[in-house]
C-alpha cells in the first residue's frame, strides 16, 4: 500500500501479498489488522484520513502530498423537503 498511495486494495489482495494465497475464511483478519495501524498513524482512529475503507470494495492509504476524493461520493440534491416552493 506505501508503493503504491491511493490505489484501492481489496481484502483478497491484501492477504495475497502477506500470505501467498487468499483464503476467504482470513478474510476478515485483515479488517482486524487494518483497526490496529489506525490505532497506530490515525489521530482519530474512528475518522481516518490516513488509511482509508473503500466501502464494498477494500482499503486505500492516502498519499498525503495530494488531496483524495472520497471513493464513493453521493451526488443527491437536497431532501425534497428543505426546498424552497415558490
Amino acid at each position: 500500500m506505501a508503493r503504491q498511495p491511493g490505489r484501492v486494495f481489496t481484502r483478497a489482495q491484501l492477504l495475497d501479498a502477506v500470505h501467498g494465497v487468499a483464503v476467504e475464511s482470513y478474510e476478515r483478519a485483515i479488517d482486524a489488522h487494518v483497526k490496529n495501524i489506525r490505532r497506530k498513524i490515525e489521530r482519530d482512529p474512528q475518522s481516518p484520513r490516513h488509511l482509508q475503507t473503500v466501502f464494498g470494495v477494500g482499503y486505500r492509504l492516502v498519499d498525503g502530498t495530494r488531496e483524495q476524493r472520497p471513493a464513493v461520493e453521493a451526488r443527491r440534491g437536497p431532501p425534497s423537503a428543505l426546498v424552497a416552493r415558490g
